[in-house]
């Protein structure tokens, strides 16, 4: 069994937020990158077997785009509701409507449930019948979900508060406290254990990683974080293909240094790891601290220069050895400043890409382009730099 994970982080929360899909089923024979573009009410497909964009419209309010590789679409949110993709044909094939804005999507591997995230609920949708199933009022707006692979259980994460939803019924069969600053919560491929992670910045909380039995909602063990890198506010996770690692990444960055936790399941126990990022040729690149992509095998991390200039750069480290083996740089359009805002990848045709979304600054230019670059993990080449014009890419991407 293989599990899907959907987390808001604060920082993208509105922005970018990519979840990584590669072709199987009835999906298209090429994979595809899907961008929403609120402010031109557009979003746009790159089909990556030739890099040409196509439009989709109308579409407004984009913030949030997620795609089943069983359906065979693409789900996107919109003012009124959620709209449905077809990716190969780049049209919207139906709709769902929602009377109150959707915040965030969430779907199962089968392809049979969506998630649609609002202030104050959760509503469970049959993407078959393309119906709202069941509609789970909440105390709190939801900042997290994850949907277990066989469609039966999701967890909701809102402040101070797990929730575990029974899905064929829409009921909320268990409820747990946890921290008042978890942020992020993942569930293992397995589907038994959850990892919530707390960042420690609400006046009362501990900044650590609590593990959640995934049947029964107990908490088996928080683990502190505070005492093994106090710089560091666990906020983003990442779980390694065999379920023995919690890469654990947060708030805490020096100059040209990668910093993050790696939790080992067996042991339960955290260790900090700081990797010098000594080949970057970006000289004003302040900090790696940007997202965060595992290679498919486990093997690779792939940490890029967030919110910072010249962050169109992206590190690769080992993670048995936690040292940095290069710097990829993604392509460029002569801006003087360079805003890496989203990562994802894709493994089709047995090729290892990766996808940088791209926000550039130009300081005596009213032109602010945004793109995504294309790069060639096994040569480490440019394979395309796809641009957009300004105001663009605002929302979000997602690979097929």
């Amino acid at each position: 069994m293989t599990t899907r994970i959907a987390s808001m982080y604060t920082w993208l929360a509105a922005v970018f937020a990519i979840l990584l899909l590669t072709c199987a089923g009835n999906a298209p024979a090429a994979p595809f990158v899907t961008v929403g573009n609120p402010s031109t009410n557009e979003a746009s497909v790159i089909d990556m077997a030739n890099f040409n964009a196509r439009v989709v419209a109308p579409l407004d309010g984009a913030t949030r785009i997620v795609a089943s590789t069983a359906a065979g679409k693409v789900f996107m949110n919109t003012s009124a509701g959620i709209a449905i993709i077809d990716p190969a044909s780049a049209t919207v094939v139906d709709r769902i409507a929602v009377p109150v804005p959707v915040t965030d999507l969430v779907v199962d591997a089968a392809g049979v449930r969506l998630y649609a995230l609002s202030a104050n609920a959760v509503r469970v949708i049959n993407i078959t019948t393309r119906t709202v199933l069941a509609t789970i009022p909440l105390s709190a707006a939801p900042i997290a979900l994850a949907a277990d692979d066989e469609g039966a259980r999701a967890y909701v994460l809102s402040p101070g508060r797990l929730d575990m939803i029974y899905a064929p019924s829409g009921a909320v069969i268990k409820s747990v406290a946890v921290d008042p600053s978890a942020s992020t919560l993942a569930l293992n491929h397995g589907g038994g254990k959850l990892y919530v992670a707390s960042s420690g910045t609400v006046t009362g909380s501990s900044a650590g990683i609590a593990i959640v039995h995934g049947a029964t909602l107990e908490i088996e063990k928080f683990i502190p974080t505070a005492g093994v890198a106090a710089g560091l506010h666990p906020a983003r996770l990442t779980i390694s293909p065999r379920d023995d690692k919690v890469y654990v990444f947060g708030g805490d960055a020096t100059s040209k240094v990668a910093s993050y936790l790696v939790l080992d399941t067996a042991s339960a126990t955290v260790r900090a790891v700081q990797v010098p990022i000594t080949q970057s040729s970006q000289t004003l690149l302040t900090a790696f601290n940007g997202p965060v992509l595992l290679s498919p095998d486990g093997s690779k991390l792939y940490v890029g220069g967030g919110s910072t200039p010249g962050a169109n750069v992206i590190a690769e480290i080992d993670t048995a050895t936690g040292t940095n083996s290069r710097v990829l740089a993604l392509p460029s359009n002569g801006a003087e400043y360079h805003y890496l805002n989203g990562l994802a990848g894709s493994s089709a045709g047995g090729r290892f890409v990766l996808v940088g979304f791209i926000f550039e600054h130009r300081i005596h230019s009213a032109s602010e382009p945004h793109s995504v670059g294309f790069v060639d993990v096994g040569s480490g080449t440019t394979m395309a730099n796809v641009v957009f014009g300004q105001g663009s890419l605002r929302s979000t991407a997602v690979f097929w």
